[in-house]
């Protein structure tokens, strides 16, 4: 029955109950000693007075105050009973617990006599005017049990139970103050409870106790199905609201329980949803949950919930499904791998492919173990990756190539200075005449593919200087026009305002003519090529293929043909060594690789466009000049004296015996005494016996001393000697090292008997002004 358990307000009247016999059994002993002095009295009343036997309202009376005290006795006995068994029991258990009447009085308690007669409050030191042991109070008479935390007098908390004993009777059980602190939840005013090992709540704050009851049986459940260690569990409370529960095992006790605030795991999924990197959290079947904004922004319009990642993401031989499984199964270690996702319709970068690189581990969720995979854009690695792949290539096939020169301009050098010889002997009536100049021709065309490979490796020796393209193109327009045939048209145009440019103008031109080969073999049926220069200003970085275009002024020249175009595995490959789509015979190769060098080197930048019938455009970027390499370009000139005899001994240095007889004999012939000798060691002991050397000409790769090495030695005792290094290498290949060697030039293999007089010509001429 309810019963208004006012324990607050009988706190004043502690002291007159405690003087007061409260115990079932004296009562029960008053009661029965009242009711045998009342039937006493009432028996002598009766017999000394006639009338009052013969009154029925005196019967009456009597009779009522019997029953009056049986009853009462009854009922004394009853709480004496209860007494007795909450006695024992309190007893049989420990200090904490108590009996009550329905009032919240302690009839008996563990603690002994002193807690009779007190409210239950005061005797367990509960804050006085917590209204929670009223609440405590109140559920128990009504559906037979009830608990909830109380505020101690100290301070701290515990927790009070009750249970209906009888009508009239409750029987409370007090937990001590739990080993822990609620303080910071409290602040917070999060749900969170102490819970012990049966999952009864021992202590808890009140957004806890607010929590519906299947709530509070879900935290319970999982406090005691939790591993022994601290863990953290993602539930769906019943309002919908999936919250992080935190579980700390406190002592042997219990554990303390804290669930996290709705607003909190929306705040969560702002910050998840704002994260700069890319995140998507996959179930075990790999298909996505969740994804954040950089996640759709990297991965497309495919990426939604419920698609699976392997139908967007290739893994580049291991499958992202089998990624997943072994992210499940607790083996992925989250190392990133690559992977690669090809937008629809293109438009990502490297022709429609974005590079990845994707992180799995395993993660708790609400509904069981998934994956959160982190996704970063790794398509400028891999762009880095391809061009030091690239560079690497092109480093051996310089080395390749300039071992090649080496040997070969030496062969060249030997093969075209005996034809020049030859044709000295021969008239042009002469049937020879027409052999020699047919090895002259093939020579020189060897000359020029050891030239390719050299401005291919990027180790050719320009000499750039101030250039107008248009006056450039226009001197090369006739010879272009004799390639192409008639079948093609060439048309060239210019801008009135076009910049200069500082390049090698015949490596330029070597550059335009391959292009346009190009171009004219890629039209079998005819067409016509364009060649347009125009000024190009780029604002913002670009970016495209494999290369990296800083903004600032570039010129742009643009060669565009109407021929059979290229596919995208062509196009990627144009520019690789020895690649050519023509067949056995009809091309080394070599061209637009030696396109690629020519252009690099120069410090611009080249690009292809093209797809299959719809032609092919070359873009060549080069880089506006200042107008200080403008000034310095301007001001190179070239002496060519006419009259190429002379006088005076030279030493000849040349390891290879050909080139040695080739070059003592034009010598000779323009009028030198020539001193030969084949290696560094003869060089010496020759020069040492004839001192009226005037010039020396080594070659600078020979066996045992090089001939820096050995000059440098002679030069102690001639410091003045001046000397024409020559060499099948070019010249930047050593040149870093003749610092220390002044009044010396190069001379470059293969150089024909011209060449020859015409650098000794100018040295011998500069040395006697």
């Amino acid at each position: 029955m309810p019963v208004d358990v006012s324990l607050g307000e009988t706190s004043g009247r502690n002291n007159d109950r405690a003087e007061r016999p409260l115990s079932g059994a004296r009562l029960m002993a008053i009661a029965a000693v009242v009711l045998a002095v009342v039937i006493a009295a009432g028996a002598v009343l009766m017999a000394a007075s006639p009338d009052l036997q013969a009154s029925s309202i005196a019967r009456f009376t009597y009779v009522a105050a019997v029953a009056a005290g049986v009853f009462a006795i009854f009922r004394l006995s009853r709480i004496a009973d209860s007494a007795r068994k909450g006695a024992r029991l309190s007893k049989a258990t420990d200090d904490a617990v108590a009996l009550t009447d329905s009032d919240g009085f302690v009839l008996d308690a563990g603690a002994g006599d002193a807690a009779r007669g007190l409210p239950v409050e005061a005797a367990f030191g509960v804050k006085e005017g917590d209204g929670a042991v009223m609440r405590i109070g109140r559920a128990a008479l009504a559906d037979g049990r009830a608990s909830g935390p109380v505020a101690l007098a100290d301070g701290r908390r515990g927790a009070l139970s009750a249970a209906r004993w009888s009508d009239d009777a409750l029987l409370w059980t007090y937990a001590p103050p739990a080993p822990w602190s609620l303080d910071d939840a409290l602040r917070a005013e999060l749900p969170a409870a102490f819970l012990a090992q049966d999952g009864r709540a021992v202590d808890a704050t009140e957004a806890y106790l607010s929590l519906p009851s299947d709530d509070r049986d879900l935290m319970a459940e999982a406090a005691r199905s939790a591993p022994a260690d601290a863990c953290e569990r993602r539930m769906r409370f019943s309002d919908g609201s999936a919250r992080v529960v935190s579980l700390t095992p406190i002592g042997e006790e219990g554990r303390a329980a804290f669930a996290s605030r709705k607003s909190e795991d929306e705040d969560a999924l702002g910050v998840f949803e704002a994260m700069p990197v890319a995140v998507a959290l996959l179930d075990a079947s790999g298909r996505i949950t969740r994804l954040n904004a950089a996640s759709r922004r990297l991965l497309g319009d495919r990426a939604r919930v419920g698609a699976a990642l392997g139908d967007i993401v290739d893994g580049f031989g291991r499958p992202i499904a089998t990624r997943v499984r072994e992210a499940i199964a607790g083996n992925a270690s989250g190392r990133s791998e690559m992977a690669r996702v090809v937008r629809e319709g293109g438009g990502g970068r490297g022709g429609g492919e974005t590079f990845l690189q994707v992180a799995m581990k395993r993660v708790e969720m609400i509904d069981g173990f998934g994956v959160a995979a982190v996704v970063n854009d790794a398509t400028e690695l891999k762009v880095l990756e391809q061009q030091f792949v690239q560079s690497q290539k092109m480093q051996a096939v310089g080395q390749l190539a300039g071992g090649v020169a080496h040997d070969f301009n030496n062969l060249l050098t030997a093969i075209i200075g005996h034809c020049d010889l030859m044709s000295l002997r021969t008239s042009e009536t002469d049937p020879a005449f027409e052999d020699v100049t047919q090895i002259r021709q093939n020579a020189n065309r060897a000359a020029a593919l050891v030239r390719q490979l050299l401005a291919f490796s990027r180790q050719q020796k320009l000499n750039p200087k101030r250039c107008s393209l248009p006056s450039a193109l226009s001197d090369l327009s006739n010879l272009l026009n004799r390639l192409i045939g008639e079948r093609i048209t060439l048309e060239v145009s210019t801008t009135d305002d076009l910049w200069d440019a500082y390049l090698d103008a015949q490596q330029f031109e070597q550059v335009i003519l391959n292009l346009v080969v190009n171009a004219r073999d890629a039209m079998p049926d005819g067409g016509a090529i364009r060649v347009v220069c125009e000024n190009a200003a780029i604002s913002e970085e670009m970016r495209r293929d494999r290369a990296v275009v800083p903004p600032g002024d570039y010129i742009k020249v643009d060669v565009i043909d109407e021929g059979v175009g290229m596919n995208d595995d062509v196009r990627a490959q144009v520019f690789e060594p020895f690649f050519t789509t023509k067949g056995v015979g009809d091309g080394t190769g070599l061209g637009l690789s030696t396109v690629y060098g020519i252009v690099k080197q120069t410090g611009g930048y080249i690009f292809v466009d093209s797809a299959p019938g719809e032609g092919t455009t070359f873009c060549i970027l080069l880089p506006r000049p200042d107008d200080e390499d403008l000034a310095v370009g301007s001001e190179r000139k070239v002496n060519a004296p006419q009259d190429l005899s002379g006088a005076g001994v030279i030493l000849l240095v040349e390891d290879e015996a050909p080139v040695r007889a080739f070059a003592r004999r034009a010598l000779s012939i323009r009028g030198y005494e020539v001193i030969e000798a084949a290696d560094a060691d003869e060089a010496l002991e020759a020069l040492a016996g004839a001192p009226e050397v005037d010039l020396i000409i080594t070659d600078v790769v020979m066996p045992g001393r090089d001939g820096p090495t050995w000059v440098r030695e002679a030069r102690k005792a001639r410091a003045d000697l001046p000397v024409i290094f020559t060499s099948g290498y070019s010249d930047d290949v050593f040149r870093k090292g003749l610092e220390d060697i002044s009044d010396s030039v190069f001379l470059a293999k293969p150089f024909t008997f011209d060449d020859l007089s015409r650098i000794v010509k100018e040295v011998m001429k500069r040395e006697t002004a």
